[in-house]
C-alpha cells in the first residue's frame, strides 16, 4: 500500500508519540492527513477498485477511519490509512492497512463457524417449543374456563340454598345440608382434577423446554468458541515480539478488539519499518444506532477495545500521556452565587470537576472544603466537568440529606442553556430517550431503548443563528450526560452541543451552562439561584 505524502512544512523530527488516547489529536500533520484523506475519498468517489465510498455507510451507520503519520529512514514523512472492521463485506482493500490476521484463513474459519451455526439453527426447537407452549396455553385456558364456570355455578347454588334454608323446615334444611356437603366434595374433586390436568400439561411441556434450552446453551458455547477461534487468528506485533489477542485481556476479549483502524496502522508501520509520528481517527457517515459519533469529527482510540492492544503494540516507543480536549481547570477562586448557614452555591467554571475523580482531586467540593475549613461540605448534585453554571453544596449532613431528597423527588427545577452545532426542527417539545454507559468507552453513553435508563428533557428554541441554535433545556430526570445525548442523537434534537468532545466536535469549551436552580429548603423557603451566561 502507498504512503500518502504530506507537505514538507509539516514534517517534524520523530519524537515522543502523542497518545492515541488524546481526546483531540494535537499533531498538525495528523489533523492535516485526516482532511487530506477525506478530500481524496470525496474526489475519487471510491476506496479502491470495486469499492465505492458509499460502502463506508452500512445499516449500522458509518465507519471509523484512521491515519498514521510515519517517517521513513530517509527522513521523508507521509501517512498510512485504515478503516475498522469490514467495508462492503471485506476486511482488506488495496491501498488500506490490512487486518492483523490472514484474511484467507480468517474467512475460511468464519465460514466453518457459520456452517456450524446454521446446522444448530436447523436443529433449533424454537418452533416446536412455541407450538408446545401454545398447546399448553390453550389446554390450561380451557381448564381454567371450566373451573371458573363451575365456581360460578357453585356460587349461585350456594346462594339459592341459603335462600331456601331461610324458608325451610328442619327436614328440608337437613336435605339442603347434605346437598351442600355433596356439592363441596364435587368442588374439591374438580379443583384437584384441574390441578392434576395443569400439572400434566406442564409435564408434557417440560422435556420440550429442556431440549430447547440445551440447544440454546450449545449455540452459546459454539458462538463463544467461534469468537475465540477467530480472535486466535490475530497476532499483535510490537517491537518486543508478538502476542496472541487473548493474552492481552482478562477473559474473552471484546468483539472487534484488535480490528480497529489504530492497531491496523501501527501493525503496518512496524511491518514496513516506518517510525510512527502521530495517529488520528475520524468518523465517516451517519452515527451508529447508539449515537455518539458525528461525521468528520476526530476521536481518540477507545480504551476498552484498543487500550490493551495498543498498549502492547507501543512497547519500546516513547509515548506522551493522554491529554483531554476540554478546557483546563481554572486556577482562580470560585464565584459564590448564594450562601447561608446550610448551603453555598457557586458558578462552576468549565473544566473543573464537581467532586474529586479517581485520578483528579481538584474540584469544586475540594476547593470549598479548603476555603471554608468544613470537611463535611458536599456537592448536592453534579455538573459535567466540561459544563459550567450553578452548583449547590451543603454545609451540613442534614442539609445534604434534605437537598438530596428534593432532587430525588424531582421537586427541584433546573434550567440550562446550550448552543447546538446545527439546526433544530420545531420550536419546543419533550424528549424521552434511554441511554446507558458504553463499557468499552467510558464515560460515553449510547442509546439503548432496552437496557438504558430513560431520560426526560423539555426543550425550547431561544435563537437561531445561521448554523447554530441556542436552546433552553430543562432536565426532568438526572441521567449521566442526559442533555448532551438528547441534543446530539438523531432521535433527539439531532445537533450536538458546540464544543462537545464526546458527542460532537471538540472546541475551546462545551457550550452548556446551568443558568438557574430552584429548590425548597427545610424551612420552606424557595431558593432561586442564577448564574450569568458566559457565552
Amino acid at each position: 500500500m502507498a504512503v500518502f505524502p504530506i507537505p514538507e512544512a509539516l514534517w517534524t523530527p520523530p519524537g515522543p508519540l502523542p497518545s492515541p488516547f488524546d481526546e483531540s489529536p494535537r499533531h498538525p500533520a495528523a489533523r492535516w492527513a485526516v482532511e487530506d484523506l477525506r478530500r481524496r475519498l470525496r474526489e475519487a468517489g471510491q476506496l479502491a477498485d470495486g469499492a465505492p465510498v458509499a460502502a463506508l455507510v452500512g445499516p449500522r451507520g458509518g465507519t471509523m477511519l484512521g491515519v498514521l503519520v510515519v517517517a521513513a529512514a530517509d527522513g521523508s514523512q507521509g501517512y498510512l490509512r485504515a478503516f475498522g472492521g469490514e467495508v462492503a463485506g471485506r476486511s482488506a482493500w488495496p491501498g488500506w492497512a490490512p487486518p492483523l490476521y490472514d484474511p484467507v484463513v480468517y474467512d475460511r474459519l468464519r465460514a466453518e463457524i457459520e456452517a456450524a451455526h446454521a446446522g444448530l439453527r436447523a436443529r433449533s426447537m424454537q418452533s416446536e417449543l412455541r407450538e408446545a407452549e401454545v398447546r399448553r396455553k390453550l389446554a390450561c385456558a380451557a381448564l381454567d374456563q371450566g373451573l371458573a364456570a363451575l365456581a360460578e355455578a357453585r356460587r349461585q347454588l350456594r346462594a339459592s340454598r341459603a335462600e331456601a334454608r331461610a324458608r325451610a323446615d328442619e327436614a328440608t334444611r337437613a336435605a339442603l345440608d347434605a346437598e351442600s356437603r355433596y356439592a363441596e366434595a364435587r368442588w374439591v374433586e374438580a379443583r384437584r382434577a384441574h390441578r392434576d390436568a395443569t400439572a400434566a400439561a406442564d409435564a408434557a411441556l417440560a422435556p420440550v423446554r429442556r431440549r430447547a434450552e440445551a440447544l440454546r446453551r450449545l449455540e452459546r458455547v459454539v458462538a463463544r468458541a467461534g469468537v475465540a477461534a477467530l480472535q486466535d487468528t490475530l497476532r499483535i506485533p510490537s517491537a518486543a515480539g508478538e502476542a496472541r489477542l487473548a493474552e492481552l485481556f482478562e477473559g474473552l476479549p471484546p468483539g472487534g478488539a484488535g480490528d480497529c483502524a489504530g492497531p491496523r496502522l501501527f501493525a503496518e508501520a512496524l511491518r514496513r519499518g516506518l517510525t510512527p509520528v502521530a495517529l488520528a481517527e475520524t468518523w465517516w457517515g451517519p452515527p451508529p444506532a447508539g449515537g455518539g459519533r458525528v461525521d468528520g469529527a476526530l476521536y481518540p482510540a477507545c480504551p476498552g477495545k484498543c487500550g490493551p492492544v495498543l498498549g502492547y503494540m507501543l512497547r519500546g516507543m516513547v509515548v506522551e500521556a493522554p491529554v483531554r480536549a476540554g478546557p483546563a481547570a481554572p486556577a482562580h477562586d470560585l464565584t459564590v452565587l448564594y450562601e447561608d448557614d446550610e448551603y453555598v452555591a457557586v458558578d462552576k467554571p468549565a473544566g473543573l470537576l464537581s467532586v474529586p475523580g479517581r485520578t483528579e482531586q481538584d474540584s469544586v467540593q475540594a476547593r470549598l472544603r479548603i476555603a471554608t475549613g468544613n470537611g463535611a461540605l458536599k456537592a448536592v448534585h453534579r455538573l459535567d466537568q466540561d459544563a459550567s453554571g450553578v452548583l449547590l453544596c451543603a454545609k451540613t449532613a442534614d442539609a445534604f440529606r434534605w437537598a438530596q431528597a428534593e432532587f430525588a423527588g424531582r421537586r427541584t427545577r433546573k434550567r440550562y442553556e446550550a448552543v447546538l452545532a446545527g439546526p433544530v426542527a420545531g420550536e419546543a417539545g419533550e424528549l424521552r430517550l434511554a441511554f446507558r454507559v458504553d463499557p468499552l468507552d467510558r464515560p460515553r453513553q449510547v442509546y439503548d431503548p432496552v437496557h438504558g435508563k430513560l431520560g426526560v428533557t423539555r426543550w425550547r428554541v431561544l435563537q437561531r443563528d445561521g448554523e447554530t441554535t441556542r436552546v433552553a433545556l430543562e432536565p426532568i430526570t438526572g441521567r449521566t450526560h442526559q442533555l448532551r445525548c438528547h441534543s446530539a442523537h438523531p432521535l433527539g434534537l439531532g445537533a450536538p452541543m458546540v464544543g462537545d468532545r464526546l458527542y460532537g466536535t471538540p472546541g475551546p469549551r462545551l457550550m452548556l451552562h446551568a443558568v438557574t436552580l430552584e429548590l425548597d429548603t427545610a424551612a420552606g423557603v424557595r431558593l432561586r439561584i442564577e448564574a450569568p451566561l458566559p457565552f
